[in-house]
């Protein structure tokens, strides 16, 4: 994550604000009443952590840019990059997040091994990422029509194909034969929901 802004720290298009939401719906099933959650890459305002809130015994949101106000006494936020070593304890998590983040790290591997090192036995990595397909179509709605944050779209180092996902995963640390990967959005995104 080269930048220095997180997502949602200023005011962005609307899409964006709708494709945080469907990316929240997509993960919410497997997120359980009182789980532990590390949402890595969380965005500025922690807007995962905050939705579910009332139903999670706590929460950390980590981003280059965090909110400075407290978000309630289940939630912490630090800044921090999700792709370098985090300063959070081994098997300490539930589920870990990462909803259109790999994308725009550096090093996707080293923010996988971090959530598998920091996840508990049994615990879930649920991540979303787009699909090489994406690629054109997200530029055209943010070069063209402006609808999608142009700079975010810019920052994208890479899109992943299910395989290119699987193998990430699995150099992580995750075991093939737990990971479910399926196409979400018509195509445009993969949702990874993998437990350790």
């Amino acid at each position: 994550m080269k930048s220095q802004t997180s997502h949602f720290e200023s005011r962005l298009p609307i899409l964006e604000y709708i494709l945080q939401w469907i990316r929240f719906l997509h993960v919410r099933p497997y997120i359980t009443r009182g789980a532990t959650i590390a949402d890595l890459g969380c965005g500025y305002n922690a807007y995962l952590l905050r939705k579910l809130q009332p139903n999670i015994k706590s929460g950390v949101g980590i981003d280059v840019a965090v909110l400075p106000k407290t978000l309630g006494s289940k939630i912490r936020l630090q800044v921090g990059r999700a792709d370098r070593p985090l300063s959070l304890p081994a098997l300490t998590f539930n589920v870990v997040t990462a909803l259109a983040v790999i994308e725009h790290v550096e090093d996707p591997n080293m923010l996988l091994c971090e959530a598998f090192r920091i996840l508990k036995p049994d615990g879930f990595l649920l991540l979303t990422v787009p699909a090489p397909i994406a690629k054109p179509f997200l530029e055209l709605l943010a070069f063209r029509f402006g609808v999608l944050s142009a700079s975010r779209v810019a920052e994208h180092k890479r899109y992943f194909s299910r395989n290119d996902l699987a193998a990430h995963l699995v150099e992580a640390g995750f075991h093939r034969s737990n990971c479910r990967i399926k196409q979400v959005s018509f195509g445009l995104n993969l949702v990874a929901v993998c437990q350790k």
